[in-house]
């Protein structure tokens, strides 16, 4: 089962409209509820999928999984992994991460080393 849950009448609707138009071949039930309070998961659950890759952690220079829930690099390289960013998306991304400093040009080498990314340039 998957939720969506809305704050305004106008996201109920457009939440409605969508889930209306969408069409599976599984059998997925979705439910349309009015958010209430929202807890953040436990560390645990938090980048599962970037978790299940400890030695990454010490390329993304992180200490602990605290450090995935508000970090910026981890979110996007999890999401990369997950394969919701294309690899140019993921780059550019990159780029941006270099640039405001949020990573190291040390942490994108190691990073590109182990996705097995030939050179910067690369496409």
């Amino acid at each position: 089962m998957s939720a969506i849950f809305y704050h305004s009448e106008e996201q109920e609707k457009t939440a409605q409209q969508v889930l209306s138009n969408f069409n599976t071949q599984k059998r997925v039930v979705t439910v349309i509820e009015p958010a209430t309070d929202f807890y953040d998961a436990e560390l645990y659950h938090q980048k599962w999928l970037l978790q299940r890759r400890r030695d990454w952690f010490a390329t993304l220079e992180l200490m602990s999984p605290e450090d995935l829930v508000d970090g910026q690099a981890a979110s996007g390289l999890n999401a990369y992994v997950a394969g919701h960013l294309s690899q140019k998306d993921f780059r550019d991304l990159v780029d941006v991460w270099v640039r405001d400093k949020v990573i190291s040009n040390d942490v994108w080498s190691a990073i590109r080393t182990k996705l097995g990314f030939e050179c910067e340039n690369d496409e």
